[in-house]
């Protein structure tokens, strides 16, 4: 495996003692200070890194000299002399023609072998043919390290029409809104050759990993997709008719083995871009995004006018499911679920996986964050604020709109955090310690990631979409658990998602008593009035009256 970098002064002061005889433990020691981790194996390591750099540069007895321990002097000074050579020398760059497997970790390089794959030309021609599992990063690794052309980096398939993310869609030159009937005259403002670049350059607008940008791309993805496929039509070609049909459309996306699909990867050839008819809320919010795009095009002389403000205008009701909250009841049956998960976990990656999840679980439940929010948030954005008795700690969240607002974490709350970091090998005292890009969340087991066209591993966030799907994977079987006890009850928390931890943070404060401003700014409501909706004193009293009323006549 090939994962380039040039060992720092430190580190090949280790490598030189260690190549004269000094134990590894003793050069780690003397060298790295703060060095947690295996010596000998961090040795083994880097000397197997600048042995494949040497076969590389065509230096093979280089690499021989540095693989095995020289009991003469004179071995030992060539050998140091290769060493401090090699870490001289520019990284080698990958060629086509180089075996796969000097660059790809084992855990890429197995299972391209497997498919007949040999040398990284193999790989830029069929890369598309690798499974979900690999292709994403053996792509993106391509890419970086430029070994991909720009053809090559698009769909493989033999028509570019096909449902896929837009960023791998190729469309046809007569479809691609160049030459669009509703295109306005004159130089745009944009600096855009066709519609895909003048959506890529509203998306911009809005930070990658911001909910906006998720919920606006997905929108115009699917509207642009629709325009090429179904109406065979250029995105800057749509009218008001057009506009309408797509209405009707999102009621009911056909054919549905095109478009209807379950959650994939964007680097899936199974991605799909709808998972089945949407509410009518749903298609008014598309509505609006897509609306929103097209006048902000008006405006940089894209677009000469907005089709989508010819449509008539529908009411619909934006309501908050405050019933999707769980119960006091079934907050503690969870609770004590997921420690008992903990506790009958079978080997030490599901005992992780376990404290991870009560983590999140509390995490949730006592903050009030989006699903979103709570993959995105790091240690740096947690601030400590001194006062006269203690130390406040408050997290910045960047939510809906880019707004940003402050959500309070209680002590326990953060003593449970430095446990979670603890079990996740971080040695500390206090989270200060930890570095401010370190993920609050974090997937458990370190992950091959691409970092400046090289392979690296370590800690990597989870996404919403993993998120979601571990928490409701997590209340189906206590759901099922429960269900034991209680049918009606586990049948209801079978059905619970991740965002039912947020209506019950609101549910359970202000059943305590927490006041509504409290819990609204906590929650990031722009109007208290969203946030009232969580009251269920009113209803709760309205129904006992009833049934007392009930118990007098029946």
């Amino acid at each position: 495996m090939m994962m380039m970098a040039k060992p720092s002064a430190s580190e090949l002061a280790v490598l030189r003692s260690w190549i004269v005889g000094v134990p590894a433990d003793d050069a780690v020691s003397w060298y790295l200070k703060d060095f947690q981790g295996n010596a000998h194996a961090f040795v083994q390591e880097w000397l197997e890194k600048l042995a494949l750099k040497a076969r590389l540069l065509g230096k093979p007895g280089w690499a021989r000299l540095l693989c095995r321990r020289h009991m003469t002097e004179e071995g030992q000074r060539e050998a140091v002399r290769v060493l401090e050579k090699l870490a001289s020398l520019k990284d080698p760059t990958p060629k086509p023609e180089h075996p796969l497997d000097l660059w790809l970790p084992s855990e890429l390089a197995a299972p391209c072998l497997k498919q007949g794959f040999r040398t990284l030309d193999d790989l830029t021609k069929e890369w598309h043919r690798l499974s979900d599992h690999t292709r994403p990063l053996v792509y993106e690794w391509l890419v970086a390290n430029e070994l991909l052309s720009e053809t090559d980096q698009g769909c493989s398939e033999s028509t570019s029409l096909v449902v896929s993310p837009i960023e791998r869609l190729l469309s046809p030159e007569d479809l691609d809104g160049r030459q669009g009937s509703n295109r306005a005259p004159g130089p745009p403002k944009i600096d855009a050759a066709n519609d895909y670049d003048a959506i890529r350059i509203w998306l911009s607008l809005w930070p990658e990993s911001s909910h906006t940008y998720q919920a606006y791309r997905r929108e115009a993805e699917r509207f642009l997709l629709w325009c090429l496929i179904e109406r065979a039509k250029a995105f800057s070609s749509v009218n008001a008719e057009d506009c309408i049909a797509y209405r009707a459309f999102l009621k009911d996306p056909q054919p549905a083995e095109r478009w209807i699909g379950p959650v994939r990867p964007r680097s899936s050839r199974d991605w799909k871009p709808f998972r089945g008819p949407l509410s009518d809320r749903s298609i008014h919010q598309a509505e609006i995004i897509l609306g929103s795009l097209c006048q902000w095009l008006v405006g940089q002389r894209w677009l000469d006018s907005n089709p989508f403000a010819a449509l008539p205008k529908r009411r619909v009701t934006n309501r908050i499911r405050t019933d999707q909250a769980l119960t006091e009841a079934q907050w503690r049956f969870v609770s004590d679920y997921a420690k008992r998960r903990i506790e009958r976990a079978d080997t030490e990656e599901q005992r992780r996986g376990a404290i991870r999840l009560r983590f999140v679980l509390e995490f949730a439940y006592l903050t009030g964050l989006r699903i979103s929010e709570l993959a995105a948030a790091r240690i740096g954005d947690i601030e400590p604020v001194v006062r006269r008795d203690s130390t406040q700690y408050w997290l910045t969240v960047r939510g809906k709109g880019g707004k940003e607002r402050s959500v309070p974490l209680p002590q326990k709350l953060v003593a449970r955090l430095v446990e979670y970091l603890r079990e996740r090998g971080w040695v500390l005292d206090h989270i200060e310690q930890v570095p401010p890009e370190t993920p609050i969340i974090a997937s458990v087991r370190r992950k091959l990631k691409v970092e400046e066209g090289k392979f690296t591993k370590g800690e990597a966030p989870v996404t919403p979409l993993t998120l979601h799907n571990i928490i409701s994977a997590f209340f189906q079987e206590a759901g099922a658990e429960l269900a034991k006890q209680d049918p009606t009850a586990g049948k209801r928390l079978s059905r619970a998602t991740a965002h039912w931890l947020r209506h019950t943070h609101g549910t359970h404060a202000l059943d305590r008593g927490v006041p509504l401003t409290v819990v609204r700014d906590n929650l990031g409501h722009a109007s208290i009035q969203t946030t009232s909706l969580y009251v269920h004193k009113d209803a709760d009293e309205r129904f006992q009256a009833m049934e007392k009323l009930a118990h007098s006549y029946l």
